[in-house]
């Protein structure tokens, strides 16, 4: 047989009569309530909206530099919370930075040295600690093009907070080559995602087999 239970009667004789002094009365929905509810509201949406921010920002791709990858007009989604937390910037990382030579603009690019690495840059290779890059993901049209900012660049050391960033497009591209190392601080964050067109979502490649053997 099954236990009942039943709610306590409190301020109430055995007759269940409200006792002499007591009130049971139903609290009714007031202004103070109101407002409470609408700030309630407005701080949750804030919060949702700053934490959506944070982890990731859309970015439109203006300009050939990253192709075949990525096209102008395409949309891409940016986390600046992946090196937030004792992370670092990895090799064939897609990134949007501050160029140093303009801190006001933002380009995309393809992450290729990192902090100690000695990297050699020909219009026929790259070459990252005496390992040649083998990349799948350059446009074939202009691979073997050194841009009118450009340089060849030979065993140069990346230096301490530095990290060194090529386009896909080496044709076509202002990148390390032109304006040198870029510091930590002047990387916004790692491009994860394709967001527009919808034909073409898909999460960004970093390649990481490219850059396999190299320490």
């Amino acid at each position: 047989m099954a236990q009942k239970v039943r709610p306590e009667a409190r301020n109430k004789d055995d007759a269940g009569t409200v006792l002499p002094g007591s009130r049971a009365t139903r609290p009714q929905p007031g202004r103070t309530n109101y407002v409470h509810e609408i700030i309630e509201t407005i701080v949750l949406t804030a919060i949702v909206f700053f934490v959506v921010h944070a982890a990731a920002q859309p970015y439109r791709v203006e300009g050939p530099s990253m192709q075949p990858g990525l096209r102008s007009n395409e949309y891409v989604l940016v986390s600046p919370i992946v090196y937030a937390f004792g992370g670092a910037p990895q090799r064939g990382d897609v990134v949007v930075l501050h160029p140093p030579t303009d801190p006001n603009q933002s380009f995309i690019k393809r992450v290729i040295g990192l902090p100690g690495d000695v990297v050699s840059i020909t219009p026929d290779a790259v070459i990252v600690d005496g390992k040649r890059l083998s990349e799948p993901y350059l446009n074939e049209q202009g691979k073997n093009v050194v841009p009118e900012c450009g340089q060849v660049l030979t065993n140069v050391k990346v230096e301490p907070g530095q990290y060194l960033v090529l386009g896909d497009n080496r044709g076509d591209s202002e990148d390390s080559r032109c304006f040198g190392s870029v510091p930590r601080n002047n990387i916004v964050g790692k491009a994860v995602f394709m967001a527009l067109p919808l034909n073409q979502i898909h999460w960004i490649n970093t390649f990481s087999s490219v850059f396999a053997g190299i320490k």
